[in-house]
């Protein structure tokens, strides 16, 4: 599969980055934390739940649309959901999220 870096179309007539249909955004990181600063503990709390919320729902369909690719090219399924877990560390990196390392624990999924 083509890395996501490789797949992003910035079309600045149209102010937008897309990867096929899913629209992302570039923002500077201290611009975002810099947002939290002056939220009080509880009031922080509160928006990066949210933001988790979201991630799950949102990164969510990112997901299951690379999966369905992988899973179409055929062969063993645990190649294909190995596969995602290699593709969405390397669409952490190439979007800027860090360097991400997944991993299984039993039924868990730790992401460091």
């Amino acid at each position: 599969m083509q890395r996501v870096r490789e797949r992003l179309d910035f079309d600045a007539a149209a102010g937008e980055i897309r990867d096929g249909p899913r629209r992302y955004l570039l923002l500077r990181p201290d611009v975002l934390m810099g947002a939290l600063r002056p939220l009080e503990a509880s009031q922080r709390e509160a928006l990066l739940e949210a933001f988790a919320q979201s991630a799950r729902e949102h990164g969510g369909e990112s997901i299951r649309a690379y999966h369905a690719t992988l899973r179409a090219a055929g062969g063993d399924p645990r190649e294909a959901d190995t596969a995602l877990l290699q593709t969405t560390a390397s669409a952490a990196a190439d979007l800027g999220w860090g360097r991400w390392t997944l991993r299984r624990d039993g039924d868990t999924l730790r992401l460091s």
